[in-house]
């Protein structure tokens, strides 16, 4: 007999090692997700905020992330979809109070790791999230605070299809979040007053907090992205807000700037992708130089912001002199 879907996560939940619900929960060190039964003890009780969205609070210490609900306008949907959407909304895991409760507060928690470690103001990230149950569409998040159900739930399949566990889709969930955050324009804060780079600055942004994590599971800008970004400049294409290319000219960006700053451990190895070869960077950075990675990373993501290193290497790719365009075909 086949399991469901919430005795699976359950069972996924359970197997993950936690320590046992904490008076005090130091989220800023702590390194393992929280559990269900954790997560329940800083639940606040079912509240309406400022829009009058119905949702509830987590409080850790004295910080607080948050979870919406859209509403959902019954008689706007088809008799035949009634039963379908209840029974989506009903399929939660164990303790969980809404669908994917465990994985969502969790990705939220860790935007406040993200703005610590980043040196970012909490205010600049997405540390609330509204859920959208009914319009299905393709994107998980997007830059207006949402987060869309159908499309987590499709997303979480697919990962687990690649082998993910909780905690690597807790941290890819974490990047994507994290990535809206940066469209915000408040995030110029950050960028020294200027505005990030249409997707150049987001996907730089994520992919360096993957780094920076250690983060080697499935993920949306993969080498795969990479060759089509390539593909796509060497035809004569050159948009700011096309992902593919974002993801080329971030791989580059980064690669290039850590090859820089740890040449120690850059050696050239010719069967390593240029993405690869900057998980290989850090995993060889040593503990006296690990102190360094974080301020180079946040430069990073400050340099991705200028149109003269994504023109740097476009042209590069065209004149022919970008070293990596061999390695990713």
């Amino acid at each position: 007999m086949q399991e469901s879907n919430g005795d699976q996560q359950t069972k996924s939940h359970s197997s993950i090692e936690h320590a046992s619900a904490e008076t005090e929960i130091n989220i800023l060190t702590r390194t393992t997700p929280l559990s269900v039964s954790e997560i329940a003890t800083i639940r606040s009780e079912e509240q309406k905020n400022v829009v009058n969205k119905r949702g509830r609070t987590y409080k850790v210490g004295d910080k607080t992330v948050g979870v919406w609900l859209n509403p959902i306008y019954v008689e706007n949907i088809p008799d035949e979809e009634k039963d379908k959407l209840k029974a989506f909304v009903a399929s939660r895991a164990e303790g969980e109070v809404f669908k994917h409760e465990f994985l969502i507060v969790n990705a939220l928690i860790e935007q406040l790791r993200i703005a610590d470690k980043f040196g970012l103001p909490e205010k600049l990230l997405y540390t609330d999230l509204n859920l959208e149950f009914v319009d299905k569409v393709s994107a998980v998040t997007n830059d207006w605070g949402q987060l869309n159900l159908h499309a987590l739930d499709e997303h979480i399949g697919i990962m687990k299809d690649r082998g993910a566990t909780d905690e690597e889709i807790i941290i890819e969930l974490s990047g994507h979040i994290f990535h809206e955050g940066v469209h915000q324009a408040g995030f110029s804060e950050f960028l020294d007053g200027k505005m990030p780079l249409g997707e150049i600055t987001t996907v730089t942004s994520q992919l360096a907090y993957y780094l920076e994590q250690g983060y080697k599971g499935p993920k949306a800008y993969d080498m795969d992205r990479f060759e089509e970004g390539r593909k796509k400049i060497l035809s004569g294409k050159d948009s700011v807000v096309d992902h593919d290319i974002a993801t080329y000219t971030a791989v580059n960006l980064i690669h290039k700037t850590l090859t820089e700053e740890f040449p120690q451990v850059s050696g050239k190895k010719e069967d390593l992708d240029p993405y690869t070869a900057c998980e290989n960077i850090i995993a060889q950075i040593s503990t006296e130089e690990r102190e360094r990675l974080l301020p180079v990373l946040r430069r990073i993501i400050h340099s991705s912001v200028e149109r003269s290193e994504f023109d740097q290497i476009v042209e590069n790719l065209r004149l022919g002199m970008d070293a990596n365009r061999d390695k990713a075909a």
